[in-house]
């Protein structure tokens, strides 16, 4: 493959520094940009970009530097650099504005860039988002950095798992998570760019940040996460000028995995 080109159905925006960012597009409606979670890429969100685009939005999905297609080191990861990934986006689809979906620290990402950037974003989703700043929450940070950096790779997913989906999902799809466990292969440079991204969150002056988020952001709470609890995201709502919550039963911190037909209920 040539190293300046992705593979089809592939597209390239480029920050303004240079760096390459990675996307594809699924459907022709209203522009929907999806933010990954910690460590995550387009991978994240399997099918998602195709039932969003049967649903009438123009999906967005793209790989940050340092994670999925483009591992190479890009430095430092930050709060603002990860804007710059947003922005390029939407030049590169020449697009006026955009929504957002967010999962977990996608969801800072998120709030982030559309504190920076009002006139860019009609609204957002997040799931599984909190920047409440409560204790639990920094202590959460902590677990991150010694899982990403103390842990041999093959032994990364099966500690966080049970972190990661509620139990009645880890009950019914144990199958499934099986093969995600096996699929889990984070290269050195991705570890390394997940660990940035820890350190940026224990920086980040998020309430702050919250306060001029105008736009309208719906938060929602799976009622199983046993890693973001549901009080934190609801703290977070009320933070948000125009922030909502809304819980989800029968889902944990991959509600979108876990219970999609109540996760997409506001984006028909």
């Amino acid at each position: 493959m040539n190293p300046h080109r992705f593979p089809d159905p592939w597209r390239t925006a480029h920050r303004e520094d240079g760096v390459r960012i990675p996307y594809r597009v699924e459907g022709e409606g209203d522009p929907l940009i999806l933010v990954p979670g910690l460590g995550g890429s387009s991978r994240l969100f399997g099918t998602l970009p195709r039932t969003l685009a049967r649903m009438g939005w123009k999906a967005i999905v793209y790989d940050p530097p340092g994670l999925g297609l483009v591992q190479e080191h890009a430095g430092q990861w930050t709060f603002e650099t990860s804007a710059w990934d947003l922005a390029a986006l939407m030049a590169a689809e020449g697009l006026a504005r955009t929504s957002l979906l967010g999962t977990s620290l996608g969801g800072k990402v998120s709030a982030w860039f559309m504190a920076e950037h009002p006139d860019l974003v009609e609204e957002a989703f997040f799931y599984g988002t909190e920047a409440s700043g409560s204790a639990r929450a920094i202590a959460v940070y902590d677990f991150w950095e010694s899982v990403f950096r103390d842990l041999p790779e093959d032994r990364i997913f099966k500690s966080i798992r049970p972190f990661l989906f509620g139990a009645a999902f880890q009950t019914k799809s144990a199958r499934l998570l099986d093969d995600l466990a096996r699929s889990f292969s984070p290269g050195h440079n991705e570890l390394r760019t997940t660990l940035q991204q820890v350190d940026a969150l224990r920086q980040a002056p998020f309430p702050e940040m919250l306060a001029r988020v105008h736009q309208p952001v719906l938060c929602h709470a799976g009622l199983e996460d046993s890693l973001v609890l549901p009080c934190d995201v609801e703290a977070t709502a009320l933070a948000l000028p125009a922030g909502r919550y809304r819980a989800v039963e029968g889902a944990g911190h991959s509600m979108l995995l876990e219970n999609a037909e109540v996760c997409l209920e506001a984006l028909r």
